[in-house]
């Protein structure tokens, strides 16, 4: 029951919930460790998450103002200088200029090759132009109109959809189903740590069946920018902590 009200507080839906207890046995109710594990291995089971990082051509997708460009930056930066790979940067955002400002300026500092495309033939040649690259990274304008054209021409890995933790769950299932076309492959939610209610990400994800890649909970480059887990999961949603550690994020 206290662990029913705790996720449930939390915005998971209360039949996930119920689930999870039906299915667990044996547990320790009143041992936090105990339910933390038990927690963390059923969301495991039942809530994709990222599993691989071989992808080579990597795109984000999503509403505007999501925080797509800066999710693209902090996992170039992850690439770089936790797995020492060689990252292109591709920007398909043409439309705002602030955008193209940001990824420029980000490109030079990061000492990361940029190239900008105005539409499908241009998309393909700056893949082909970065090659000797290990991953490229893709920045897309919000919104779906003429950008899944593009994307499809470059044949992506994988499609991320960013989507903000702080959005009304409905509007995150109206977003999957808006950019269901591109095709995604894995969710990254941002703004965790504008929301009391983390729990819909679990939602979203379970009743999708799109993976969870990262999860973002501030503007920092990158220590904000977290891999999907189920342990960390089980600590956002027990503990409102990042890491699992019990902390709560500023």
């Amino acid at each position: 029951g206290r662990w029913c009200g705790v996720l449930v507080g939390r915005g998971v839906e209360r039949g996930i919930v119920e689930r999870w207890l039906l299915e667990s046995d044996g547990v320790d109710w009143e041992a936090y460790a105990q339910v933390k594990g038990c927690l963390k291995e059923w969301l495991g089971k039942v809530v994709p998450v990222y599993r691989d990082d071989r992808a080579r051509v990597i795109a984000f997708v999503g509403p505007s103002g999501m925080g797509k460009t800066t999710c693209l930056q902090k996992l170039a930066v992850r690439y770089k200088l936790a797995k020492e790979r060689k990252v292109g940067l591709v920007s398909l955002d043409t439309y705002r200029i602030g955008a193209m400002e940001q990824m420029r300026s980000f490109s030079v500092v990061a000492g990361m090759p940029l190239k900008v495309a105005y539409g499908p033939e241009e998309a393909e040649e700056a893949i082909r132009s970065l090659e000797d690259m290990d991953v490229i990274l893709v920045d897309t304008p919000g919104g779906v109109g003429g950008v899944d054209e593009i994307v499809k021409s470059i044949g992506p890995d994988e499609v991320h959809l960013v989507l903000a933790a702080n959005a009304k769950e409905g509007d995150m299932m109206e977003a999957v189903r808006r950019f269901g076309g591109f095709p995604v492959s894995h969710l990254l939610f941002t703004k965790l740590d504008e929301t009391i209610s983390p729990g819909t990400i679990v939602n979203v994800a379970y009743a999708t069946g799109k993976a969870l890649s990262y999860l973002s909970d501030g503007p920092r480059i990158p220590e904000d920018f977290h891999q999907a887990t189920p342990e960390l999961l089980a600590g956002i949603l027990l503990e409102g902590g990042y890491g699992g550690t019990g902390e709560t994020s500023s």
